[in-house]
């Protein structure tokens, strides 16, 4: 009886440690299949260009007076009356904001010495204006009420995200295309997009064929197109 229980207890040994061996050997074969796939990390970039549909200008008003009490109340103003003149045009007051104000003494050099010629008080605005077709016009009308510095005119997108998406689906196509590519140069394929990380937000800015900045433009302006870009990182899964 023991001699029977015995060759049972073996038999039982050699099926278990025959299951067992299966096991490592389709794990094995499992780790070689993941060995022979290759990873791909390629960048890809996408653009979109559209017209703006929003300014901003960077306008100011200089003045300069023998005593800094005058100086600063003759600058408050001519900026009253820049604003009433920006709010003509439907320009709210929240699209209006003060982005400098500076104080400091005139001095010129007059024959190798300083002459003191009084104060100079400086008041910077930023203005948005949400129509671009009248953007000329308020230049000029705020000009008329004692604008004496023109910074910067910029043209944006008031929503830029669809555009941005637009070209985030652009930037994976392009990835895409460079991964196909490199795949068949080692005669593979692409099996699968495994990761994506977005890498950096560009724009909106003007757009290579159209628009124009220039500090200091002058009526009539040319909107051109803005450029708005995105740029991926890709890691993709090749296999033979």
């Amino acid at each position: 009886m023991m001699h029977i229980l015995g060759k049972s207890f073996k038999l039982k040994v050699v099926v278990s440690l025959i299951f067992l061996l299966s096991l490592i050997i389709s794990g094995n074969l499992g780790l070689a299949s993941e060995v022979e796939k290759t990873i791909c990390v390629v960048q890809g970039k996408g653009d979109v260009r559209t017209a703006p549909d929003m300014t901003i200008l960077n306008i100011g008003v200089e003045i300069v007076a023998p005593a800094a009490e005058l100086a600063q109340r003759q600058n408050a103003a001519i900026m009253e009356d820049v604003i009433a003149t920006l709010l003509k045009f439907e320009i709210k007051r929240t699209e209006i904001k003060t982005v400098g104000f500076y104080m400091w003494q005139a001095i010129e050099y007059e024959e190798g010495r300083q002459v003191f010629k009084g104060f100079r008080v400086t008041h910077s605005l930023e203005v948005y204006v949400m129509d671009v077709t009248s953007a000329g016009k308020v230049l000029d009308a705020v000009v008329k009420a004692g604008v004496n510095i023109i910074n910067d005119v910029r043209y944006y997108l008031k929503n830029p995200k669809h555009a941005y998406n637009q070209a985030l689906l652009i930037a994976v196509d392009n990835a895409r295309y460079k991964a196909d590519v490199l795949a068949k140069a080692q005669g593979k394929r692409v099996e699968r997009l495994e990761k994506i990380v977005e890498l950096e937000v560009y724009g909106p800015y003007y757009g290579a064929e159209g628009g124009a900045r220039e500090e200091f433009l002058m009526t009539p302006f040319v909107p051109g197109q803005l450029k708005i870009e995105a740029k991926v990182e890709c890691t993709f899964i090749l296999s033979e």
